[in-house]
């Protein structure tokens, strides 16, 4: 469920992994086993989960009468025909606005990203250009989408969309298809392909360098949207990592304390303070969360409080989105323009 914590992976503890390593450790093979031990409202709870295929990068819905929603996850190669699907399914139903939603989108394979993009455009739009370390360049050009009936498009991106979602961003936005609300991108655009050795190990080189249809460089830069909005600031943070014994406490000053104030802001709690300085109205406000949820209350930061807190927050996050999704508001908003 939203919330879970992670704390073991085959009796391993993750204390100190971060999401990299933790990924790596819980995929595998189709059809293995992996045992999970996960925290749940501070009890703990043991699985042992098979692994499969996830075959959906994309996710769709009406979200009112007439705006249709679409979020997708990755380019991955399946990733054209599953938005055609749905957009196929928009078009039956009336539908002529449009929310695309690549925040946390970190690209996929620039074939897909053609693809997706094709289906928007139309024929001889360009959708992007390559320019390779030997100084040539090639534009690739839409063939002309079944799919040009929408008369708004926003897209959603933050931080986090990189590569393929920036490049799909670029091209949507400069062939006058959409606008970009959110944050700016990550700045990715590099073209790389792997070269495999005998040893089964690999280097990746980068061949090209990908631009906008108008020539804009995002590699190191990123795209900055036309509509900037913020999300909550501790949604961008990460969790609070204390060891057992590990206190902060009324005077003292860290970046664990910005995220645990950041985190009882977030969940209502209302301190004053969101610069690490643990004042009496930090103290007061953990006090609260720790009364309200049966734990030791002494209003100190200990590790048990901590985990609680940034629990919490993931979970009222995803149980809630759209009360907190600044973004997505600001989306709908815009698109009924």
């Amino acid at each position: 469920e939203p919330g879970d914590i992670i704390i073991q992976i085959n009796e391993q503890s993750v204390l100190g992994w971060d999401s990299d390593k933790l990924v790596a450790e819980v995929q595998g093979e189709a059809g293995t086993i992996v045992n999970v031990t996960y925290s749940r409202q501070n009890n703990d709870y043991n699985v042992d989960i098979t692994r499969a295929v996830v075959e959906n990068s994309v996710y769709g819905e009406i979200i009112q009468e007439d705006v249709g929603y679409i979020q997708i996850f990755q380019f991955s190669s399946a990733a054209p025909v599953e938005v055609a699907k749905y957009l196929e399914y928009f078009k039956n139903n009336n539908i002529d606005k449009l929310i695309i939603d690549l925040r946390d989108d970190g690209g996929g394979y620039l074939t897909s990203l053609i693809g997706v993009a094709g289906l928007f455009l139309d024929k001889g739009d360009p959708i992007l250009i390559q320019e390779y370390t030997d100084k040539t360049a090639e534009t690739s050009f839409a063939t002309g989408g079944n799919y040009t009936n929408f008369t708004n498009i926003v897209i959603l991106g933050n931080e986090y969309s990189a590569s393929a979602s920036e490049a799909f961003i670029g091209c949507m936005r400069d062939n006058g298809k959409a606008i970009f609300v959110g944050e700016t991108t990550y700045g990715k655009s590099t073209v790389q392909v792997p070269v495999y050795f005998a040893d089964g190990s690999a280097l990746k080189y980068s061949k090209a360098l990908w631009l906008t249809p108008n020539k804009t460089v995002i590699n190191k830069v990123g795209l900055v949207p036309d509509v900037s909005v913020e999300l909550h600031p501790v949604l961008s943070m990460p969790m609070i990592d204390l060891i057992d014994g590990e206190t902060f406490q009324y005077d003292q000053v860290s970046y664990e304390v910005e995220i645990a104030q950041n985190c009882l802001d977030f969940l209502g709690y209302g301190p004053e303070r969101f610069d690490g300085y643990f004042d009496r109205s930090t103290q007061t406000a953990i006090e609260a969360f720790q009364a309200e949820y049966d734990l030791v209350n002494n209003g100190e930061l200990n590790a048990e409080t901590a985990s609680l807190l940034c629990s919490e927050v993931i979970r009222e996050w995803n149980t809630n989105t759209d009360l907190y999704d600044s973004q997505k508001a600001k989306a709908l908003e815009l698109v009924n323009e």
